[in-house]
Order: C-alpha cells, then structure tokens, then sequence
C-alpha cells in the first residue's frame, strides 16, 4: 500500500520512545538508540539487502529518517500516538477510505471493517487494513487476523510488538 512505510514508521518509532520512557529511560538515551536503530536500518534499506527499496536513494534514506525522528519526537512528548500515525500515513500518500471503497478487491475482503466500524473508517479516514489499524483494540485486530484464515496472532514476534501487538 503506497504511503504506509511512513504510517508503520512513525507508528513505530514513536510507540518505542514511549514504551522506553516508561521505564524510566531518560530522552536522551532513547533518542541515541532509536536514531541508531533508526539509521541502522535506513543504512540496510539504501543498501537493498533486506527490502524491495530503491538501492543507493539518499532521498528515501533521508525520507524515512525524518519520519523515524518525527516518531521519536512524538513519543518522547504527550498526545495520541495513533492519530499522528494516521495523519502521517494520509500525508505519505495512504489511501482515505472512501478510495478503498472504489476497489472490488477492497469491497470483497474489507466491507465488513467499515460495517463493524463505522467511526474508524469515515470515508476521509486513513484506509488501513482493520489488522494493522491502530484505532481499533487488540481484540477487534486479532479478529481481523482470524476473519483471513489466520488463527488471529500471525507470528510470535509480531504479536509482542507496539501498539499492533496481539
């Protein structure tokens, strides 16, 4: 989906500083390791080892970077970490649903996410699968896993992760 590395980023990013300001790390620490984090993967995504990138972009480095540094930033502070997700994400070039809704393919599978959830997907909301949805809980994510076949937790890893976790 064109536009969701920048909503996955900064989502990302920003859950990470705040999961470690919890406990108790101060800013400048989290910020050290989350650039370096940050600029360690940025450096395997120019090189294209691990990703379907544009090798060798110094602009998509520098792109993704200053989403990673707008997480940081955002989870060091107060406010809604999803919603700024979500602005970034339709900034990023995301789809709003009222696009999705124009797919047969979108129809076919996700109908049922805008029925369930009306208040979440509004035809000028951020159109992202209900799974990866910030807005919704860890319940209505894990049966939008199952709603696919899925047993509702894809993975050990992903299901301890942020804000998506299972």
């Amino acid at each position: 989906m064109p536009g969701s590395d920048k909503y996955f980023h900064f989502l990302g990013f920003s859950s990470a500083a705040r999961y470690l300001g919890r406990k108790g790390l101060n800013d400048t620490i989290i910020r050290y390791i989350l650039e370096t984090l940050s600029n360690s993967k940025e450096f395997l995504d120019f090189l294209n080892c691990l990703t379907g990138s544009d090798p060798f972009s110094f602009s998509e480095w520098r792109d993704d970077a200053a989403t990673n540094r707008a997480g940081i930033n955002a989870g060091l502070g107060d406010g809604d970490l999803c919603s700024k997700a979500k602005t970034i994400g339709l900034q990023g070039g995301m789809s709003k649903t009222s696009d999705a809704k124009k797919s047969q393919f979108w129809r076919d599978n996700y109908s049922w996410a805008w029925e369930e959830y009306p208040d979440v997907y509004t035809d000028d909301s951020l159109w992202i699968q209900p799974r990866y949805n910030c807005s919704l809980t860890r319940e209505q994510r894990e049966d939008a896993w199952s709603r696919h076949g899925s047993s509702g937790k894809p993975n050990d890893m992903l299901s301890s992760l942020g804000p998506l976790r299972l």
